[in-house]
């Protein structure tokens, strides 16, 4: 990924709210899009409830020499209402939470962009999402 491109899809995620999608508008095997920073990945809804939804997406758990997925596990990421992942599942997938013991995780928590919590984007605002990098790497082979 070239720095265009980065600097595209780190545009586009600030310039989008993000979690502020109505899950309630979500139905069973609907597929979505997640984000978290700059990163981004496909999900499909498993369960809907009152108060949010379950998506199932897969984490790349090993990678081949060459840099091809090999192993991945199935993943169950948990939003609230208005499309933002609960800090519940948050802890549950990072394996950690805030600590008042540990300044080190603390800080993980709320600024590491990997660790950031996940965010439901609406198809159109994904079409965008691509578009911006699309135009990022016209820019690029300029």
């Amino acid at each position: 990924m070239t720095v265009e491109e980065l600097a595209a899809q780190i545009e586009y995620v600030e310039s989008t709210k993000g979690g502020s999608m109505d899950t309630k508008t979500l139905v069973v095997g609907q597929e979505v899009y997640l984000v978290s920073g700059i990163y981004g990945k496909k999900g499909r809804v498993v369960e809907v409830t009152p108060s949010g939804v379950m998506v199932q997406t897969e984490k790349v758990v090993a990678v081949t020499p060459s840099g091809m997925a090999e192993t991945t596990e199935i993943e169950l990421v948990r939003f609230n209402t208005n499309g933002k992942e609960t800090d519940f599942s948050r802890r549950d997938r990072l394996g950690f939470g805030p600590s008042h013991d540990d300044k080190f995780l603390n800080m993980l928590w709320e600024v590491a962009p990997e660790f950031q919590p996940w965010e439901l984007i609406t198809e159109e605002e994904e079409r965008q999402y691509q578009s911006a990098v699309k135009e990022a790497s016209k820019n690029t082979a300029k």
